[in-house]
């Protein structure tokens, strides 16, 4: 009976997400129609292929792998970062305009990690605070769940869960013409690159996107520790350790740089 009644309200969730469909009498389960024919798209390889360039141009002058290590990391740290400090200051991704940006601290609010004062800025809740001290795909995925709760249903939460998906099986730092992408997708890859997902860059005037390794953790079976490891630009690449934030089981936050 329990695993019964756990099934049962995985089973719910799905449909709330629109991800399948279940009939009246219960007897049958489909994907949502929208659903499955995002994800035939998908692993059709509607997108320029998904594990391999697909016939398209391949940049030859993107950032080296270590760079766009460094970057993607730094773009997760600073949504951490700003969690503490509502002064921090985040750097938009390369090639995303400023009308493709979300807002990281309405994520976090409604997230319930920071709540926000009437000086427009915000301070970190009790929730934020034990939030800091967990694992890193732990942290991701809690705002991936918000992102994907924030999206309406139909179309839209299909096209998000079926490009968040594809994170899964697309080879890590192989690039990808944005504008292979719809306008929906391109949206959602903006928003990914401010979480460190996935990184963007321009060459020749063209937006392309690559999958970083923190995503790449999330979907697979690697470690805590992997993710981690990705979380902050080190497996291979150097890292600076002069300066880093120790945050307490007494959820005491101080600086050790």
């Amino acid at each position: 009976p329990e695993y019964q009644q756990k099934h049962n309200d995985a089973m719910r969730r799905l449909e709330m997400l629109s991800v399948l469909t279940l009939e009246r009498q219960g007897t049958a389960v489909l994907l949502h129609p929208t659903f499955r024919s995002c994800l035939r798209d998908a692993l059709c390889g509607r997108c320029t292929a998904i594990d391999a360039a697909g016939g398209q141009q391949v940049p030859q002058q993107l950032p080296s792998h270590q760079q766009m290590t460094l970057e993607a990391a730094r773009h997760w740290q600073d949504v951490l970062l700003y969690i503490l400090d509502d002064t921090f200051r985040i750097e938009k991704p390369r090639g995303v305009s400023t009308d493709q940006l979300m807002s990281i601290q309405g994520m976090l609010a409604d997230a319930g990690l920071v709540q926000r004062n009437k000086r427009t800025g915000h301070e970190i809740t009790a929730d934020g605070r034990r939030y800091l001290l967990k694992s890193t795909n732990e942290q991701v995925w809690i705002l991936l769940q918000e992102y994907i709760r924030k999206q309406a249903a139909g179309e839209a939460l299909a096209s998000t869960l079926s490009f968040l998906m594809q994170l899964s099986f697309r080879r890590v730092w192989q690039p990808y013409s944005m504008a292979q992408l719809t306008d929906k997708e391109q949206q959602i890859a903006a928003h990914m690159a401010q979480l460190g997902l996935v990184h963007t860059s321009v060459q020749n005037g063209a937006t392309y996107f690559c999958v970083t390794p923190l995503a790449a953790t999330l979907c697979g079976s690697s470690s805590s520790s992997a993710a981690a490891t990705a979380a902050n630009g080190s497996g291979g690449a150097h890292t600076d350790e002069s300066a880093f934030i120790i945050v307490e089981t007494n959820f005491r936050v101080r600086d050790g740089g």
